[in-house]
């Protein structure tokens, strides 16, 4: 399945401290859930866009759509070519439910970032 997407006005960026795990007044990690997995999410002010690991998609079975090839800055400005996504993951966070989705990179240092 492929995703039509418009291009991006700007290039997404994920934050330094999510890539290093530091912490950061604009970022805390918090428990959630994922299809009844326990997983660490780091809410992170200096991301653009939600992120989730390649490990966790492979690792929890996640859904996955093709879309349009487009590149990420990364925290340490090296860019990264990102071509799938996970559309409406349901996302367990304190007892609620939010419907996410996330592109998949090789981020190993976490497993999901969300932007706020």
């Amino acid at each position: 399945m492929e995703r039509d997407s418009a291009p991006y006005e700007s290039i997404p960026e994920i934050s330094f401290h999510a890539m290093a795990e530091t912490t950061h007044p604009q970022t805390f990690h918090i428990n959630g859930k994922v299809k009844n997995k326990d997983i660490t999410i780091l809410i992170d002010g200096g991301s653009t866009h939600n992120f989730v690991d390649q490990y966790v998609v492979i690792k929890i079975e996640l859904p996955v759509v093709k879309d349009k090839s487009f590149q990420v800055m990364m925290g340490n400005k090296e860019k990264i070519e990102c071509t799938r996504l996970c559309l409406g993951l349901n996302l367990v966070i304190q007892g609620y439910t939010v419907h996410v989705d996330f592109y998949i990179l090789p981020v190993a240092t976490c497993l999901i970032v969300l932007e706020v």
